[in-house]
């Protein structure tokens, strides 16, 4: 399982990632935080990768398919 549209370092948050992995859910380090450029990318036909190269949402989204890539090669 991978949180998406996270808002970094809420209570909600924490508790949801506690309370799954308490109940045995396999859960990724890997977060989508809730950042305005995924709906400026949507509005351009594009995604946070294309539309900040650099920013913040682009890395997590590298940091995700790097993850994943580690699990479906290790």
């Amino acid at each position: 399982m991978v949180f998406n549209q996270v808002v970094r370092g809420s209570i909600i948050s924490r508790h949801m990632r506690s309370e799954m992995i308490a109940a045995g859910y396999p859960l990724l380090e890997s977060e989508l935080v809730s950042r305005i450029v995924y709906g400026e990318a949507a509005l351009a036909g594009a995604t946070p990768s294309i539309v900040q190269k650099r920013g913040k949402a682009a890395r997590e989204i590298k940091a995700l398919a790097d993850e994943i890539s580690g699990l479906l090669n290790g």
